[in-house]
């Protein structure tokens, strides 16, 4: 909890809610892929001190944004051409119903 500065969970949970409306009224989208797709989101100060939390972990980790909003990542991995062929066998009837 404290690395968004909250000593208690409960604290956490209580401030949650006001950020959440708060960002509805901005009319701000309902999935933002930084939020998703992110290890960690926030200041380059704050996103910066989370991959060096991860320490080796977070080596290879990107930290990218712009302003106020970065966020740091996984680094983008190439597929072969072989993973493609195992990946489209794996996906055929992918379905539990």
């Amino acid at each position: 909890m404290e690395l968004v500065g909250f000593e208690k969970l409960e604290q956490h949970q209580h401030a949650r809610p006001s950020w959440v409306n708060a960002a509805l009224e901005r009319g701000l989208p309902g999935r933002d892929s930084r939020w998703t797709e992110g290890l960690a989101v926030g200041s380059e100060h704050f996103v910066e001190g989370i991959k060096q939390a991860l320490g080796m972990k977070g080596r290879y980790r990107e930290v990218t944004g712009d302003g106020d909003a970065h966020m740091l990542r996984e680094p983008a991995v190439a597929h072969s051409r072989h993973s493609s062929d195992k990946m489209g066998a794996l996906s055929a009837g992918n379905g539990v119903f």
